[in-house]
């Protein structure tokens, strides 16, 4: 295979994958609307999505957010379709879309990264308090998520360079 065969390939696929997400938002309206989840004994489309037809809560959580915020607004559900916006990205503007506000967040999101629009969205609303978290990963290691001030962040990178220099080599978080 030709690096442009690849290359080719790659992006049919890709928007097999993107049109897959628009079609699976249109099946779940419908399952929605006639309540086919109750037919196979699951009480909400939730459990149906996650139960009957696998999907991770990560991926029941994109598709039901936006495929009710779309009904609300439709231009939000227009630019998915066209494939302007990523499902990811609607999502994660969907809570804040207001009839006031909706142009604008969707064209912002088209026009950010992913990690930029995150940005945007919390500056939206500051005060949010970020849900802290400690995961284990095994026996004796753990994952802990918190969320931190702008001030609070220098103050460790300015702590992990003063360690890093110590230690003569670059320091670990954990460290």
């Amino acid at each position: 295979m030709t690096i442009e065969q690849v290359h080719q390939m790659l992006v049919g696929r890709a928007k097999q994958f993107n049109e897959s997400g628009v079609s699976m938002i249109d099946g779940l309206e419908i399952a929605e609307r006639t309540q086919v989840y109750l037919r196979y004994g699951y009480s909400t489309l939730w459990s149906y999505c996650l139960q009957a037809l696998k999907l991770s809560e990560a991926d029941t959580q994109r598709f039901l957010q936006v495929m009710r915020k779309a009904k609300v607004f439709p231009e939000l559900k227009k630019a998915v379709v066209s494939g302007e916006l990523s499902l990811p990205k609607a999502a994660r503007i969907a809570s804040h879309l207001t009839v006031e506000n909706q142009t604008q967040w969707i064209e912002t999101a088209v026009s950010l990264s992913s990690r930029k629009l995150e940005i945007a969205v919390k500056d939206q609303n500051p005060g949010a308090i970020p849900r802290e978290r400690i995961t284990p990963r095994g026996n004796d290691l753990f994952d802990f998520k918190t969320g931190l001030s702008k001030l609070a962040l220098d103050k460790f990178n300015r702590i992990s360079d003063i360690l890093s220099q110590k230690l003569r080599r670059p320091a670990t978080a954990q460290e």
